[in-house]
């Protein structure tokens, strides 16, 4: 890796959207295409998101409460190929791991569904490698988008 970014966002959903636009800019002047840019930074929007609206006590502001890094060709200390880009994904919310969440039946009618767990699946499918663990008080989220 050459050149990462880092970000440090509040428990305010406001903060999710400058973290979006930083890492689509981010991707795009390492001359991503869009397609796998997008995907990457949906997938991180999710995650974020999820982070902030369910892992604090509502009305508690805290301060560099989601930390995101990213960067190119695979991840730190763990799989990823030649060529990728690689995302880990830290808050100090409560614990929860994504990947307990089982697959949602996408061809019950809207009516059978359970509300949520739709993001969570949208990140399964558009991310090549997704990993958890709780760590130092801390959910840490590693991801990695093969290109």
């Amino acid at each position: 890796m050459t050149e990462g970014l880092t970000l440090v966002l509040r428990n305010r959903l406001e903060d999710v959207g400058a973290m979006t636009q930083a890492v689509e800019a981010f991707l795009a002047a390492q001359g991503l295409d869009p397609g796998p840019a997008a995907q990457v930074a949906l997938a991180l929007d999710e995650l974020a998101t999820n982070a902030i609206s369910y892992g604090f006590e509502p009305g508690v502001e805290v301060e560099a409460a989601v930390h995101v890094t990213l960067g190119l060709n695979g991840w730190p200390d763990g799989p990823g190929g030649a060529r990728a880009v690689w995302a880990v994904i830290e808050d100090r919310g409560r614990p929860f791991d994504p990947l307990s969440v089982p697959e949602p039946d996408t061809t019950a009618g809207l009516e059978a569904r359970s509300i949520g767990g739709l993001g969570v699946h949208l990140v399964r499918q558009v991310m090549d490698e997704i990993a958890y663990e709780r760590a130092d008080g801390r959910n840490r989220i590693r991801l990695c988008k093969r290109l």
